[in-house]
């Protein structure tokens, strides 16, 4: 019964139509309550998982956003609609003749996307009642990987980041965080989605992702890959099920 898109109750029954099919079917208000409530088990990372996100997505996110923070200095010092020549190194023959926006524009793109997804790993978000401040996330969605899905050398399982414990790791606290809440508000919102830009007011958001770019690769470093000490996985330390 999972495929319903739509029904109408009467009398206590729900006239049902299933997507699928196109038919019509009657079941009592409970059964359809019922069914409603059933919910697949959560899902959980396998050893296989965390070795990728700690090894390999993790180091490759967080060199993608050092490359954008790159960019965005190219961008400042010769301007987004400069002509430039990309060459294969050791090579002859150019690759590629574009403008320098449209280069590097997609790479901070993809970066503040990363930007976000690190900070979420973390245990980082933004907060509903006051979206200019950070937040704890106070849970995940089945099959997500966080940093308490790792344990240190010791075997001590790693917490969840609180907003004040990020903000100690990094220099000037007050421009991170705004840095950070804007990144996230940026990839959720201008790259995401087709909105009306209300969170960021249609203002330029480059100094935000900018000192973003320099900050959570740092935070990463000091939160993550320092605290962890080597490779390992929840199964290899036992750490505790996911809170």
């Amino acid at each position: 019964m999972g495929a319903v898109i739509n029904y109408a109750v009467k009398s206590g029954l729900v006239i049902a139509r299933n997507r699928c099919r196109r038919m019509l079917r009657v079941y009592t208000l409970g059964e359809l309550m019922a069914d409603r409530a059933k919910k697949p088990p959560p899902r959980e990372p396998t050893d296989l998982d965390l070795l990728t996100m700690a090894e390999v997505k993790i180091p490759h996110m967080l060199e993608n956003i050092a490359v954008a923070r790159r960019a965005l200095e190219l961008e400042k010092q010769y301007g987004g609609l400069e002509d430039i020549e990309i060459y294969r190194a050791h090579s002859e023959g150019r690759l590629m003749h574009i403008r320098l926006g449209s280069y590097t524009q997609p790479i901070t793109s993809m970066a503040a996307i990363q930007c976000r997804v690190v900070l979420e790993f973390l245990g980082l978000g933004t907060s509903k009642k006051e979206p200019c401040r950070l937040a704890a996330r106070a849970s995940r969605e089945s099959g997500d990987i966080g940093i308490e899905d790792f344990a240190n050398v010791r075997g001590e399982p790693l917490e969840r980041m609180t907003p004040e414990e990020a903000l100690k790791l990094v220099p000037n606290p007050v421009r991170a965080e705004l840095a950070w809440v804007t990144t996230i508000h940026f990839a959720n919102q201008r790259l995401a989605h087709a909105t009306d830009d209300y969170r960021l007011g249609g203002r330029s958001v480059r100094p935000h992702l900018y000192n973003a770019f320099r900050t959570v690769p740092m935070l990463a470093q000091q939160a993550f890959e320092e605290r962890r000490g080597s490779l390992v996985g929840r199964a290899v330390y036992s750490a505790p099920e996911r809170r």
